[in-house]
């Protein structure tokens, strides 16, 4: 070990400089803070707290009445604040207001009341509101608050599902502190394999539990008991609730291994439904009670299954597959007053016969999508359902120009909520689609003013999705239209391994991420250069979580990049494997073994094992409780890059977790940063 004493004469002798007496003169000026400049009448990140999107559209049983969750940034408390408005005829009115975390409305069967959860000392609760009479009250007051609820057929009762933590008793007996004395808070014993969770922290041992509540209050009865975990969607069925649950006595290393289960109300006795080699969960039963659909699929220990869609006969105990020859991934189910069932998947919503004619899909809508704050994702946040005199489906649906708004769905579809009235007045980014020759899909949106078919050598900035598996589409995204009124032609793409096109696409980058999807990506690119639209001598690329791998993995095998922003990446899939708040579930389905025992695989996948050939200048960019690609995976990319001599910085945002937008400033931030980052390196 080096002598200390001769550490601290080196390290002295190296910072002799920064104790020399500097002149006035030579007193460096403090750098300002750039001042991003937008378009002019165009999208700034002060539009980012006029935005305001519709979702989860619960129209009223039997009358022409809708409710809706209004979503909108608060500028004062840097939060989305969620309110429930009602559409009566031409009147359009704040129903319920002042509640945090407001969403998940639902009429009883009769229409008489709703129900939808909100934060009550912290915790999300059951409320009930009695539209003519405009009253709200608290109905459950469980400690540790409710994932989900649903309503009985009669709409006496609710089932709903509430976690209850199992105890944790002192392992050791230690001394206690004296009376008045203030000592370290106790040890915490971690004996499970998910211990945390993104968003939340560390999460106490528990289990979810069924309960059912009497729609005018009293105290909640417990369905279930013992251990096995379960998820949070429920459904009645002849005097039953349905639930999917995973009793596998290693469920935390077996996380596909959930089953069907109905336990009785009265008795609260319980009986399998199903039993197979994966995941099978959302059941939706039948009006009669007598076919229970569920979603799906056979666990073959890829990184990215389609779910299928299954029908239960509850009498004779036969499981069919339908539409078995679509390859298709169903994302939700929902039942149809008319005796079919509506069906999300990654491209829409369809309606399936659900007594009859069980090898149609026959879609309704497209584009069902929610939000319109972060980047554009498909696939995700989907909602609408059928009701009000007409039976016609009511979905939330944004486009490329707008986030998301109210429609019914019919021969021609109507919008009946219309929001952001000033983004007429605003200048947008216009988006085109296109192809490459390989068949890639992608997009640009261009600065605001000029046309989709002008040619004209651009800045251009690769933004790529997360994931992998998830989809980008033709939708509004605030935070692309950010860089659009920045000056700078952004491209993003569905590269192989992206979902909505079919399993062998998905399958591409089956245990090989990074992969051929680098290879799609460039394409893009080298398409846009080609047609005279991107200049090949100012291209940046920036991408989020998977999109933050691909970012690191492409700097680290071109260089062809002016800049590069990493967001939130896997840097090491080894400490990543082993941090991430979801570790089982990447070391067994991501790769074919642990890192113990294939560390080469695990080192050849990892941008790391690229960072020697870096040198585009690039930026590290995290939040600081980020749990599922935790900041440590930034830090050793930078620290590498700094060693290197590679211009480089890192962003830290605190508080922030995996989905940094989750707060409007955190939005705000990442973005300045981003285009801070361009700017700096033109």
């Amino acid at each position: 070990m080096p002598n200390p004493l001769y550490l601290a004469a080196v390290l002295a002798a190296q910072n002799l400089e920064a104790f020399q007496p500097v002149s006035p003169e030579r007193e460096p000026a403090p750098a300002k803070p750039l001042a991003i400049e937008f378009a002019d009448e165009g999208f700034d990140f002060e539009t980012i707290f006029e935005l305001e999107y519709a979702a989860q559209p619960a129209p009223r049983p039997n009358r022409d009445e809708l409710v809706y969750l209004r979503v909108r940034a608060d500028r004062k408390r840097d939060r989305y604040v969620r309110e429930l408005w009602w559409l009566v005829g031409q009147d359009h009115l704040p129903m319920v207001t002042g509640l945090d975390g407001i969403s998940s409305p639902s009429w009883s069967p009769d229409g008489g009341r709703l129900a939808f959860l909100a934060q009550s000392e912290g915790k999300p609760q059951i409320y009930v509101h009695w539209p003519e009479q405009g009253r709200t009250a608290l109905l459950t007051r469980v400690p540790d608050g409710v994932k989900s609820f649903v309503w009985a057929p009669d709409g006496a009762s609710l089932a709903f599902t509430s976690p209850l933590p199992a105890p944790n008793p002192s392992r050791v007996a230690l001394p206690k502190p004296p009376q008045g004395g203030k000592w370290a808070a106790k040890a915490i014993v971690v004996d499970r394999a998910v211990y945390r969770r993104d968003g939340r922290g560390f999460v106490p041992k528990a289990s979810l539990h069924i309960f059912v509540v009497d729609a005018s209050g009293g105290a909640p009865v417990r369905l279930t008991r013992g251990c096995a975990q379960r998820k949070a969607e429920l459904t009645w069925a002849r005097g039953s609730v349905i639930f999917s649950a995973n009793p596998h006595p290693d469920a935390e290393l077996n996380p596909m291994a959930f089953d069907l289960f109905a336990v009785d109300v009265k008795d609260r006795s319980i009986r399998r439904l199903t039993s197979s080699g994966g995941p099978e969960s959302k059941p939706i039963a039948s009006a009669d009670g007598r076919l229970l659909a569920f979603l799906g699929h056979e666990d073959e220990g890829k990184g990215w299954h389609p779910d299928r869609l299954f029908v239960l006969d509850l009498d004779s105990g036969e499981v069919e597959s339908w539409l078995a020859d679509r390859d298709i991934s169903f994302q939700a189910l929902r039942p149809d007053p008319k005796g079919w069932l509506l069906a999300w998947v990654e491209e829409g919503v369809g309606r399936v016969g659900l007594a009859e004619a069980p090898d149609r899909l026959r879609t309704l809508a497209s584009n069902v999508e929610v939000g319109g704050g972060g980047r554009p994702y498909v696939g995700f946040g989907l909602s609408g359902a059928f009701g009000g005199t007409s039976k016609r489906l009511v979905v939330a649906r944004r486009n490329a120009s707008r986030p998301s708004e109210i429609f019914e769905v019919g021969r021609r579809d109507t919008r009946i909520v219309t929001l952001n009235p000033g983004l007429s007045e605003l200048r947008l980014g216009p988006l085109q689609g296109g192809r490459t020759p390989s068949g890639v899909a992608y997009w640009r949106l261009l600065p605001p003013g000029l046309s989709t078919g002008e040619a004209r050598r651009l800045p251009t900035l690769l933004e790529i999705h997360g994931g992998p598996y998830a989809s980008y589409g033709a939708v509004f995204s605030a935070e692309l239209q950010l860089y659009a009124s920045a000056g700078y032609m952004v491209l993003y793409a569905n590269p192989r391994g992206s979902t909505s096109y079919g399993s062998s696409w998905a399958d591409a980058i089956e245990k090989n991420y990074p992969g051929p999807d680098v290879d799609d990506l460039m394409e893009v690119l080298d398409v846009e250069v080609a047609a005279g639209r991107a200049d090949p001598d100012r291209l940046h690329v920036t991408g989020g979580s998977g999109g933050g791998v691909l970012t690191a993995w492409l700097v680290g095998t071109t260089d062809r990049f002016r800049s590069a922003v990493v967001a939130k990446p896997v840097i090491n899939w080894t400490s990543f494997a082993l941090t991430a708040d979801q570790s089982p579930y990447f070391t067994r389905y991501w790769f074919r073994r642990p890192p113990w025992e294939d560390q080469a695989t695990y080192w050849r996948r990892s941008p790391l094992s690229k960072v020697g050939a870096v040198k585009t200048p690039t930026m590290l960019l995290t939040g600081e409780a980020d749990l599922r690609t935790p900041i440590a995976e930034s830090e050793q990319f930078y620290q590498a890059l700094r060693q290197r001599g590679v211009p480089s910085a890192m962003v830290r945002l605190p508080g922030a977790s995996h989905g940094i937008a989750r707060r409007p400033s955190h939005l705000i931030s990442k973005v300045g940063h981003v285009l801070y980052w361009l700017k700096t390196h033109p």
